[in-house]
């Protein structure tokens, strides 16, 4: 019976404490840095037995930490609970709170170029700061704060212009010290930059004209082109792609107004090609270099037939891809490439491409071959070549056999005419008097006369 009691008295031990019994941990979830603190492992409250509790590497059930560093956070520190030969463990991770500070508080923007119409946000933000803080907002009417260090407002030249505005991060753990915040204040420029009416771009070799004009709320306005111009119009006269990119700074001052404005000059140059209009398509793609400014971005294609006189056909954009990019090399220097995307789809001739930007456009022809075609008419001309030095053989062979044959009957009819004459004569030399007619038919006798011999 008393094995059986201590068997149950072991059952519900083992269950109190394996239903969650762990030892609770009393300390801040954030400690500041360069402070301290103390933290106590007590025994749950469902446990009446006898418990032994200690901090690991520690004697007893308290934990006290001192000048605690950013270094430390995320430190764990295990609190263990015995009961008998039962052993439970919580863990405490230490967090260490740090900021935020002035130092690492940043506001803006602060200048805003508006005419009152306009929408824009101002930015509070804190760093080296843990864990994240609150922000507020004084001096100025937000109409957004969604997140907290957003300022979404609508600012008026009139009104906003030199106002002060307020942003402040606090820290958002709790302390039993007050928390630690951050302040910053920035002054607002509110204006309305001098207007400019000024070309995009001027084609190189024509005149243009700038005007600088203040707003309309900048009483008794002094507008001048610093360094060009004393007045509020800036001429351009004669313009050379030497002067793309020049600067030329507006400054209009008022009452409680002084602004600035650039105008960036921009030369233009309409497509022209640097050599010759016409290439062939090698590999499926082309590629040419031209003078243009800006680079060109419109490609129009048609195809011209066989021949230039065919009536041409506009294509679909699609069959190629085409691209140009600024050269390295000078600004008004542009790398043209044209690809057929598929060329066994291409009709093989003439096509011609018109590569154009905003100011006038050039016109590249180029050729496209029948690969299959080009080959056969290549190996027809070789097979044609060929029997036709044949043929020069087999005639010179056939004359050089009818000289030898012919060669060969001469001497064989001389030497058997030779052997007759000394038969009939008795003696081996043929006399041939001057008066006598020579064979004309005779291969072996000159047609001329012959000298008698004694």
């Amino acid at each position: 019976m008393e094995m059986f009691m201590g068997l149950l008295c072991f059952c519900w031990l083992a269950s109190t404490i394996g239903q969650g019994a762990k030892p609770e941990i009393q300390c801040a979830n954030f400690v500041p840095e360069n402070t301290g603190v103390s933290c106590l492992c007590k025994k749950p409250s469902n446990v009446q037995k006898e418990v032994t509790i200690y901090w690991d590497n520690h004697s007893d059930s308290e934990l006290k930490l001192t000048n605690v560093q950013r270094k430390d956070n995320g430190t764990a520190y295990t609190c263990l609970m015995t009961i008998g030969e039962f052993l439970k463990t919580a863990n405490y991770i230490l967090r260490v709170a740090f900021g935020p500070s002035d130092d690492h508080l940043d506001v803006g923007p602060s200048r805003f170029d508006t005419n009152g119409s306009r929408t824009f946000s101002l930015t509070c933000q804190a760093t080296e700061v843990y864990p994240p803080p609150e922000y507020r907002w004084s001096g100025i009417t937000c109409e957004n704060t969604n997140p907290q260090n957003v300022c979404v407002f609508t600012p008026n030249p009139a009104r906003d212009h030199l106002r002060n505005v307020t942003c402040t991060s606090v820290a958002s753990y709790k302390s039993q010290r007050p928390p630690r915040q951050a302040v910053k204040t920035i002054q607002l420029h509110v204006s309305q930059r001098p207007h400019m009416d000024c070309p995009d771009y001027v084609l190189e070799g024509e005149d243009a004209q700038c005007v600088c004009s203040a707003p309309k709320y900048v009483q008794q306005p002094s507008i001048s082109w610093l360094g060009r111009s004393p007045s509020s119009s800036l001429p351009l006269i004669n313009v050379g792609r030497k002067q793309d990119g020049t600067e030329y700074t507006c400054v209009v001052g008022g009452t409680g107004y002084n602004e600035s404005a650039v105008y960036t000059l921009r030369v233009a140059l309409p497509p022209r090609m640097s050599f010759g209009n016409t290439i062939d398509m090698v590999d499926s793609g082309i590629s040419f270099t031209l003078e243009a400014n800006p680079v060109p971005e419109m490609f129009r294609f048609i195809y011209l037939g066989s021949q230039l006189s065919s009536a041409p056909d506009k294509m679909s954009s699609e069959m190629f891809s085409s691209e140009c990019t600024q050269s390295s090399e000078a600004n008004f220097s542009a790398t043209c490439s044209v690809k057929a995307l598929d060329i066994s789809q291409c009709l093989p001739g003439i096509y011609n491409v018109s590569v154009s930007n905003q100011f006038g456009s050039v016109d590249v022809t180029f050729f496209i071959y029948n690969k299959v075609q080009t080959e056969t008419t290549y190996v027809s001309t070789k097979v044609i070549a060929g029997a036709f030095v044949a043929v020069l053989l087999v005639v010179a062979v056939v004359v050089v056999t009818i000289v030898v044959v012919k060669k060969r009957a001469c001497n064989n009819q001389c030497s058997k005419r030779m052997r007759q004459n000394r038969t009939n004569n008795g003696f081996d030399r043929v006399l041939f008097q001057a008066t006598d007619p020579v064979p004309v038919d005779d291969p072996c006798v000159s047609p001329r006369s012959s000298v008698a011999e004694t």
